[in-house]
């Protein structure tokens, strides 16, 4: 695009208006909003909720915290699973246990 009579030159000073005029020249004439993605839950790869405190996925029903990064593991169940809320290490070692006392029994038959 060539420089017209609309550009302004003064001494020492020179405002190009061409920009301007070529994104009027689009319909390009509003600001475009950001828009912010939540991250995905790695379990069911859905977007995320913050609840003001903590990101949540309602399909996984786990928690990350508030400053949580890529990669890092779910904090919390937010539903009980028959049993107590706790964190994924508790129940992680809940799990092992009973199944460690399901194999001692099999053996033992």
């Amino acid at each position: 695009m060539s420089h017209d009579q609309l550009c302004e030159r003064l001494p020492n000073f020179y405002l190009c208006h061409c920009r301007l005029r070529d994104r009027l020249a689009r319909g390009v004439v509003d600001l475009p909003m950001l828009i912010m993605n939540y991250p995905t839950c790695g379990g069911c790869s859905r977007e995320t909720s913050h609840d003001g405190d903590s990101l949540i996925c309602d399909h996984c029903h786990v928690t990350w915290a508030d400053n949580a990064g890529d990669g890092d593991d779910a904090e919390r169940f937010t539903d009980n699973y028959d049993g107590p809320e706790g964190t994924l290490a508790e129940h992680r070692a809940a799990w092992i246990a009973r199944n460690e006392r399901v194999a001692e029994r099999m053996m033992n038959r």
